[in-house]
């Protein structure tokens, strides 16, 4: 895959929504000269000296791909691209190495060697804005208050971001490329009955990375484990020989993320949930066959719960139709998450819950709070579809007892529970046509 041209195309395209975006702002009151974007400051624990691991401002991952913090990007409409790459002289770390790459021909590229150079290149940021996780810094530049993160520009370009360009779209399909790979040594250590954490070396050494490297902190659940939604530990031998894995894991591409879920039952585990798994497997199909351009996301989240409430009733674990059990909301304890949510430079990408660029709220239905994304689909955005099947004890105790209780078949409920749960997850891209899966792609 050749990523330079469409890397050069992605850039024409940001350039043209800044310009078209200060623009706007002017015609608004808000008169910007250009907008500097910082690639971050680092943190640290409290009262340590230690940082917290890095992840970059994603306003400027949407420029380029450059790894480390402290460095900045000035956009002015009709000007170069200027860099400020910061190279550190320092003997406690290492510095960012020169290599070529795909984005470099974009930039006129300054490099310091102390941050506090960048300022002396600017005589005045009254007027430009700036896009960072260190106002403190900007401030001390002599940028104005009102211009940092100011909220009639974040709006815009957070809404923006929702479409992917051909470059982003590529970069999120190599992630999956990655991941699947990783997915795969997954499945092949489960079934070799490992536990938890070799999984999960097996995994990052699939991928060639370390944790910090993967986009999220990946979920390797064996068992009754896999009903803890963002389960977040790794047990050790203690778990091996399970019959259930659920693995919840991505990679990243040049800045981009994928998010992948698989569940996969040991061969000879209980009959009836092999069944259930089966059935969401056809469910989640359903789910990204009715992706299409104009569709609110919310239906394809209530397209989930009918589906769950089908499964309920055709197995017989709630004693009722499907329209009743679907009514009557029975669903939400076995499937009380979003169905999904928008992917790129974050994994819970920006924007889900904004109704335009203006940045007006579009809050998730009252009866569905986790719902992560409310916007209707357009062609270009890339978010994921990951229905869910749990059997988790908090969440099921209400119904023991009261009116209800009889409804359900606690039996069976009982016997399936130490199996955790499902979920299955793919990256979807919208196109004109539908919906191409960059997961099922590769994996």
């Amino acid at each position: 895959m050749q990523l330079a041209p469409l890397y050069q195309e992605h850039i024409v395209s940001l350039k043209s929504r800044y310009n078209t975006t200060l623009k706007e702002l002017e015609e608004k009151g808000l008169a910007l000269d250009g907008v500097l974007i910082h690639s971050g400051s680092e943190g640290y624990y409290f009262a340590d000296d230690t940082h917290i691991a890095f992840r970059p401002v994603p306003h400027f991952v949407h420029w380029l791909p450059l790894e480390g913090p402290d460095h900045f990007l000035f956009f002015q409409p009709g000007k170069p691209l200027r860099l400020f790459r910061y190279i550190p002289k320092d003997f406690w770390y290492e510095t960012p190495k020169d290599s070529q790459t795909h984005w470099q021909s974009e930039f006129e590229i300054v490099e310091v060697n102390k941050i506090s150079q960048i300022s002396s290149h600017f005589s005045n940021l009254s007027r430009i804005a700036y896009i960072g996780n260190n106002p403190k810094l900007a401030q001390e530049w002599g940028v104005s208050e009102e211009l940092i993160l100011p909220k009639m520009l974040m709006t815009r370009l957070d809404f923006a971001r929702a479409k992917k360009s051909a470059y982003e779209v590529a970069c999120i399909r190599l992630a999956n490329e990655r991941a699947a790979r990783g997915h795969r040594a997954a499945l092949r250590a489960f079934q070799a009955g490992l536990s938890e954490r070799h999984i999960h070396r097996d995994y990052l050494n699939a991928i060639d990375a370390i944790e910090t490297d993967t986009p999220y902190t990946n979920i390797v659940a064996l068992n009754e484990k896999a009903s803890v939604l963002h389960y977040q530990y790794k047990r050790g031998e203690e778990a091996t020989q399970a019959n259930l894995l659920l693995i919840d894991a991505g990679a990243k591409a040049f800045g981009y993320c994928s998010d992948i879920t698989r569940t996969y039952l040991r061969e000879g585990a209980d009959s009836l949930f092999l069944e259930l798994l089966n059935k969401m497997e056809a469910l989640q199909q359903a789910l990204v066959a009715q992706v299409k351009v104009g569709l609110s996301y919310i239906e394809i989240h209530q397209a989930t719960h009918l589906g769950v409430a089908k499964i309920l009733s055709d197995l017989g674990l709630v004693k009722l139709s499907s329209e009743e059990i679907f009514a009557r909301g029975f669903t939400h304890p076995f499937f009380p998450h979003g169905v999904g949510h928008l992917l790129g430079i974050q994994v819970h990408d920006v924007s889900g819950h904004m109704a335009d660029k203006e940045g007006t709220p579009a809050p998730p239905p009252s009866e569905y709070p986790f719902l992560r994304f409310t916007r209707k689909i357009e062609s270009g955005h890339v978010f994921t579809i990951e229905p869910g099947f749990y059997f988790i004890p908090m969440l099921l105790e209400p119904y023991r007892s009261g009116a209800d209780q009889t409804l359900f078949d606690w039996q069976t409920i009982d016997r399936l529970t130490p199996l955790g749960g499902i979920r299955i997850e793919d990256n979807i891209h919208v196109i004109d046509e539908g919906a191409e899966n960059l997961t099922r792609a590769v994996l």
